[in-house]
């Protein structure tokens, strides 16, 4: 329950921030390995830019175990904070940060981790964005440092309120 309690409080984060702000709201595709069977994900987020260089993203991702069984997924939420040298500005435009993960396995299992993405975006037509991203995950810390990497394609739009 405890690990629950510092995902949600860390997903929270981009409602306290009081001024007019712009979200990213996006998807990601991606494929999983495990041992000699590849498993298909797709994931849904929303990005808060704290300030130009600065953003907080939050994701939930479905990995599908077994097509044809829809008991059968896992769900991860991450929160990252990212840092966008380049400040939203160029077209070419790369990103770093690190987060957290939880994620609930169809077994019934439950993981605390901590994550690093590297990304970069593309951004050709003023307000969308598409990209490459990989995140590598360290669960069970600090008992192990067992990691897997992520390698996904994504895609999102920009609104402000």
């Amino acid at each position: 329950m405890k690990k629950l309690a510092v995902v949600l409080l860390a997903l929270s984060v981009p409602l306290w921030a009081k001024k007019k702000g712009k979200w990213d709201v996006g998807g990601k595709v991606y494929l999983k390995q495990e041992g000699d069977s590849f498993y298909p994900g797709v994931s849904v987020y929303a990005d808060y830019r704290l300030l130009d260089y600065l953003t907080w993203r939050n994701g939930l991702d479905v990995l599908v175990r077994e097509a044809g069984d829809s008991a059968k997924f896992d769900l991860t939420l991450t929160s990252n904070l990212l840092h966008y040298p380049l400040a939203h500005k160029a077209v070419v435009d790369p990103y770093w940060g690190p987060g957290l993960s939880f994620t609930h396995y169809y077994t019934g299992d439950n993981d605390l981790g901590a994550n690093l993405i590297v990304g970069v975006d593309f951004r050709f037509v003023k307000g969308k964005t598409f990209g490459v991203e990989a995140r590598y995950t360290m669960y069970d810390l600090p008992s192990s440092l067992k990691g897997e990497w992520q390698l996904s394609l994504t895609g999102s739009w920009e609104f402000e309120f």
